[in-house]
């Protein structure tokens, strides 16, 4: 049997770690920034909207891959990450500072945050289905 590293067992209880009901820090934190800020919390909300109007539309709803609320979560996911990526003020240069950001924005749980700006119904519905 091999033997487990300091590191590989601090890994292993990070992933089994939850942060004030969040996956881990780095999404509770993301979660955190956006609530705190008004106005990107009503952009966060609007993306929300924007995402559960098209979502009908997308080609994984047709194609009855996904439901409507786990396509706008999806698509609210990836636009949000894109939005904190391309706001990355460190994303051009090259030190040790900008590699610890970006590894903690790849260690965010953007589903779980794009979630939190559906409408009740969806978030239900995910749950459920979730098995929650």
């Amino acid at each position: 049997m091999d033997e487990m590293t300091q590191w590989d067992l601090k890994q292993k209880c990070k992933e089994l770690e939850k942060y004030n009901g969040w996956t881990n820090y780095e999404t509770w934190a993301v979660g955190l920034w956006i609530d705190n800020d008004e106005f990107t919390q009503r952009r966060a909300q609007e993306l929300g909207k924007e995402m559960l109007k098209k979502a009908p539309h997308d080609e994984n709803v047709k194609d009855k891959i996904w439901t409507v609320c786990e396509t706008a979560k999806f698509n609210l996911a990836d636009a949000l990450k894109d939005q904190f990526e391309d706001e990355n003020p460190l994303s051009d240069e090259a030190s040790v500072y900008s590699d610890l950001l970006g590894s903690s924005l790849a260690d965010v749980n953007w589903h779980e945050v794009a979630e939190s700006y559906l409408p009740e119904s969806c978030v239900r519905e995910l749950e459920k289905k979730k098995g929650k």
